[in-house]
């Protein structure tokens, strides 16, 4: 069948995935004349039938992605690959990528990839990149770090909440509503204060305040007290 549609790209990368050799030069010539541009921008990809470390060969056209202007669509089955492929070698690319201002994959693809990963070396990647200049950029690597911690993120995601120009704050509100305790309240309340606090966090705050008192059975007056079970005399 011919490739055709907006799909293309997908169907190209499939026939990377499951032809060889024969197949991609039969496929060629049977392509869609508009759309035989596309494969040569993800032909190189066929390079992964002749090489043995599969990681390094990804790395390597990552490294070079932005020069050589790879479609997004392709960067994001690579970072994917390497996510798949649970090699901490990927890390330092996968960790620029996060920084890279344009052409980039999905934060959610660059986070699923390194939550693959995980270990010290992408914890130590992202903590790097929660004091970076774009706020953009800070909040990917707090979520990835998130991620990566889960629970265990508490203490980090507090430590966002009262520092300045440290990680992204509404981005660590939503771990803490998820996971915090009756002792976060407080610092959530100051923080969500209309007239004296952060208006940007009001909203976001509000929902981790309303998560928690929920979750532990408090109201605006404390706890919350079940009445006991009326008995008909």
């Amino acid at each position: 069948k011919q490739v055709t549609g907006d799909r293309a790209n997908s169907h190209l990368l499939a026939l990377v995935w499951l032809a060889d050799e024969t197949e991609f030069t039969q496929a060629l010539k049977r392509m869609d004349p508009a759309w035989q541009q596309r494969w040569h921008s993800v032909a190189f990809l066929t390079g992964l039938q002749r090489v043995e470390d599969e990681v390094a060969f990804l790395i390597e056209h990552l490294y070079g992605s932005e020069k050589k202007a790879i479609d997004h669509k392709v960067q994001e089955w690579m970072v994917f690959s390497l996510g798949d492929l649970r090699d901490t070698r990927a890390v330092p690319v996968l960790a620029s990528l996060v920084e890279r201002p344009y052409n980039r994959p999905a934060p959610l693809i660059l986070q699923a990839a390194l939550t693959n990963i995980g270990g010290a070396e992408a914890e130590e990647a992202m903590l790097k990149l929660l004091v970076h200049k774009d706020p953009g950029v800070r909040r990917t690597a707090t979520d990835i770090m998130c991620a990566l911690l889960g629970p265990e993120a508490m203490p980090l995601c507090r430590r966002i909440l009262t520092e300045e120009n440290f990680g992204s704050k509404v981005t660590a509100l939503y771990p803490i509503g998820r996971h915090g305790t009756l002792e976060d309240l407080e610092l959530l309340e100051e923080l969500c204060d209309y007239w004296n606090g952060d208006r940007s966090l009001t909203y976001h705050g509000g929902n981790a305040i309303t998560q928690i008192r929920e979750r532990i059975h408090h109201d605006l007056n404390g706890p919350i007290v079940k009445a006991g079970r009326f008995v008909r005399r």
